[in-house]
């Protein structure tokens, strides 16, 4: 039998046949039966019913099953010997497979609610910026436009003006109504910011949280001091801000998703340990800092950091234009 012929969805869903023989299905199915960037969900749940994205897809197999269908299944619906063939099949898998009931007893609590936030935005941001666009979902046009804004130093009443104009050229388009919306979305994202001084010398963060002046340079933080007399309180706009996402919250995104959690551990489960020398894992500062850390590197999905220097030349003595180091 034929690698591509192989029934993958009757093996455990932990084992590289079920992962790569979704991804074939995928990729087939994305080439022939698309709509826009979505097709239709073969999910123990969705039942061909919904068109979902690609990751959406890839996630409900893995956490639902997969349902085979024959080809004229839309136009005559599942009969009952296929669904009983699969109830039956889906009663096998699960009397002999602890691993699969542990993780559905997991996914039964659902995730949090800041997990919730995320998959929402995740939702809602691929749908396509308007019908038949292939190139731009609604999250990335608006971050698109974001990055210019910062890019070429734009006001909020340019980019708000932008929009407009945006929306006057195409009606159609599900773009953003305004900055603060831009905003909104950001947040959802996990952008953070801390305020810092002009010269960049140094951030307001920490235990420099509540000062007004640069520590150096004794430049003051904020750009105004004008009060509201009606209120008697300050609107303080800082000098400069820096922003950023925080690493913390990043990782925990990396695991939100089956394909990038199964990258964060393929160091460990995935790698061919044959002692040549082919990733970090195979280097001695790796093994030094194992045997050194025994509880960390027991579970593979804790991360190891490191500094990289990524053109790095703060007096510009360097000939290359890129420069790359990487600090243990």
């Amino acid at each position: 039998m034929e690698k591509g012929n192989v029934e993958w969805w009757k093996f455990p869903k932990w084992t590289d046949e079920y992962d790569q023989g979704s991804d074939r299905y995928i990729e087939k199915t994305f080439g022939t039966k698309c709509k826009g960037i979505r097709i239709r969900c073969p999910c123990n749940s969705s039942h061909y019913c919904y068109w979902h994205y690609r990751n959406i897809v890839k996630d409900h197999i893995i956490w639902n099953g997969f349902v085979p269908r024959t080809e004229d299944f839309l136009e005559k619906g599942m009969g009952s010997d296929r669904e009983r063939e699969v109830h039956e099949h889906n009663e096998i898998l699960n009397m002999n497979d602890e691993i699969e009931g542990l993780l559905h007893n997991t996914l039964s609590e659902g995730p949090n609610k800041e997990a919730n936030k995320f998959y929402k935005l995740i939702e809602e941001g691929q749908e396509e910026l308007f019908p038949g666009c292939k190139f731009f979902s609604k999250l990335s046009f608006t971050m698109r436009l974001f990055m210019y804004k910062c890019d070429y130093k734009l006001s909020n009443v340019q980019f708000c003006a932008m929009l407009e104009l945006f929306k006057e050229v195409l009606p159609e388009a599900k773009l953003t109504s305004s900055f603060h919306e831009v905003h909104k979305v950001l947040k959802l994202l996990g952008l953070d910011k801390i305020d810092g001084c002009p010269k960049d010398c140094m951030l307001y963060w920490g235990e420099h949280a509540n000062a007004t002046n640069c520590l150096v340079y004794r430049t003051p933080r904020w750009k105004s001091k004008d009060k509201d007399e009606q209120n008697a309180t300050a609107h303080r706009i800082p000098q400069k801000i820096l922003r950023y996402f925080p690493i913390k919250k990043r990782f925990q995104r990396l695991y939100m998703c089956a394909e990038t959690a199964r990258h964060m551990t393929w160091h460990s489960k995935g790698r061919d340990k044959d002692g040549l020398l082919q990733h970090p894992a195979d280097g001695q500062a790796w093994k030094d800092f194992d045997n050194e850390y025994p509880k960390f590197a027991e579970d593979a999905r804790n991360v190891r950091l490191g500094l990289a220097t990524d053109g790095f030349d703060p007096f510009r003595t360097m000939s290359v234009a890129y420069i790359l180091g990487l600090l243990s």
